[in-house]
């Protein structure tokens, strides 16, 4: 009989159903200051209906009017006593309104915003509220809410209770979870995000909510949030994402931002780009301030990339991208910290041209005239990198600088630099190849004709290439009787004197930059005799 028993209790043991603890509620801690007892307590931060009793028995309180300073006070949060909050703004970027009491104000920094009050934010526009409990919203760009709920729990450390109406937008919300709340317990939702199909109830929480079209959009960051719609009713957990309508999905991975992560950024308007995700079909691209509390700018390209944002002011910034799915889901975030520094801006270059090949050695450097510079600081390099610049000059009147350089191929570029001395980036490289003159010619060959003299010689290989040509008496060149510049390789000559005459010829380039002149090379031209004629004359006479 006694082998059958405990046999007899396991089996009636698996055939009961079991019981499952509920969770804790959360509960209210309160450390006794001097001079506090259990009526006081009450009476100051419990609602009407509590009973002295209960609190005692829950504490094992004897006296009511004597407590222990020092010693553990605790209770259900849902005992305590409500009042009116208010909710803080922190930042606001563009253009921001309140509506109160039927009238329409800016929002700005500081302003505390009350139970019914609404708020709006035009296009690249938005703000950041703060709670009576620390839980933060930023109101996106294109925004409309009304504050439905504001209130605080009585006591040192109040706990808020918060419902928001939205009614167009999105909100980005932060619910920082209660610090006397047991692990597993489940109250009641501290913050509420109601729009016309759907609630979402929050505790300590990560969100972001956007009311599109006739559907709310969820993606949950960290936590936990209970959806319920008229056709859904889910507990949406961590990297997932909701649609009032259809249910739950993952969230798209954050993009690859090492790339970009503590940029300097050096030009307006900003351009980046970063690697795309499988199964991306667009992006959600926001700049905010250093502490990243601030959106700045809000924009959602198709292609992992973004241009604009002409207008910010230099500084450090925080990135944030995030794919978003073809069920219109924004997936999680990437964020990185950039600094922009683009200003003063640098001004653009003039002449020599992009990639421009020139013969002569000393070359002419010139820019465009920038309103916030003071001067300039111009570069020649050998190579693309400039660690070791052939020319690092600064210029401090005009905006041309003349420089003798080598052959071969030069960098150069150019930065603005204010009269505080500060220097802005620098322009785009451009190249200049210094090409070495072109080759003396041949010598040239000779043709007596009658009374002229036909010269020719090789013709360059340079394209557009010209000669020039002298022909003197004196073998210095000093005053050349004949100095022509030419198109093709030849040349008549109708000398009138005779004698030994000295000629030579160089290749012009191109650009004019002449070349080398050739060998001089010498011929006679036979004197004239005509006055031999007259004799006969004199003789006469």
């Amino acid at each position: 009989m006694r082998l059958y028993l405990p046999l007899l209790g396991f089996v009636l043991g698996a055939l009961s159903p079991s019981v499952v603890a509920a969770p804790p509620v959360p509960e209210h801690v309160h450390v006794v200051q001097p001079g506090d007892t259990l009526i006081g307590l009450r009476a100051r931060l419990l609602q009407p209906q509590v009973r002295i009793g209960e609190l005692q028995r829950r504490n094992g309180v004897s006296d009511p009017r004597r407590l222990q300073p020092g010693r553990t006070l605790r209770w259900p949060e849902t005992w305590l006593r409500e009042r009116p909050a208010e909710a803080e703004v922190l930042h606001v970027h563009g253009a921001v309104w309140v509506l109160r009491a039927g009238r329409r104000e800016p929002a700005t920094a500081g302003l505390l915003l009350r139970e019914g009050d609404g708020l709006e934010s035009g296009a690249q526009s938005s703000a950041t509220l703060r709670f009576v409990d620390g839980a933060r919203s930023l109101v996106r760009p294109d925004s409309r809410l009304s504050l439905r709920t504001l209130r605080q729990s009585a006591g040192a450390a109040p706990l808020g209770r918060t419902a928001v109406q939205l009614d167009q937008g999105a909100l980005d919300t932060v619910v920082p979870p209660h610090a006397s709340a047991p692990r597993g317990a489940r109250s009641a939702p501290r913050f509420e995000l109601r729009t016309p199909v759907a609630q979402l109830g929050v505790r300590g929480t990560q969100f972001r909510g956007r009311w599109q079209g006739q559907s709310l959009a969820l993606e949950v960051l960290a936590g936990r949030v209970e959806a319920n719609s008229a056709q859904h009713r889910d507990a949406v957990t961590a990297g997932q994402g909701w649609w009032s309508g259809s249910g739950t999905e993952a969230l798209l991975p954050p993009p690859d931002l090492q790339a970009l992560h503590a940029r300097r950024l050096e030009r307006l308007p900003l351009q980046l780009a970063w690697p795309s995700l499988p199964g991306a079909q667009a992006w959600r691209v926001q700049l905010l301030d250093a502490d990243g509390q601030a959106l700045l700018l809000d924009a959602t390209p198709t292609a992992p990339a973004f241009l604009g944002a002409a207008e910010l002011p230099d500084g450090a910034y925080r990135l944030r991208v995030r794919a978003v799915s073809a069920s219109g889901l924004e997936g999680r975030d990437a964020e990185v910290p950039v600094l922009l520094s683009a200003r003063p801006e640098p001004p653009l270059l003039q002449s020599p041209a992009a990639q421009a090949q020139q013969y002569a050695p000393s070359v002419a450097f010139a820019w465009t005239r920038s309103a916030e510079a003071g001067r300039y600081r111009l570069q020649v390099a050998d190579e693309a990198g400039f660690a070791r610049p052939r020319l690092d000059q600064s210029v401090d009147a005009g905006t041309r600088w003349d420089a003798d350089l080598p052959e071969g191929l030069h960098h150069w570029r150019v930065a603005s630099v204010r009269a505080d001395g500060r220097q802005g980036p620098w322009s785009d490289v451009q190249t200049l190849t210094r090409l070495a003159p072109p080759p003396s010619p041949p010598p040239a060959e000779q043709a007596r004709d009658g009374d002229t003299l036909q010269l020719r010689w090789a013709a360059s290989t340079l394209a557009g290439a010209r000669y020039q040509v002298q022909v003197s008496r004196q073998a210095s060149f000093a005053t050349p009787w004949t100095d022509e510049t030419l198109d093709a390789p030849t040349l008549t000559l109708r000398p009138t004197e005779g004698g030994v005459h000295h000629l030579r010829v160089r290749t012009l380039a191109p650009d004019g930059t002449p070349g080398p002149w050739g060998a001089p090379q010498q011929f006679d031209w036979p004197r004239s005799h005509w006055w031999l004629w007259l004799l006969p004359t004199l003789f006469l006479l």
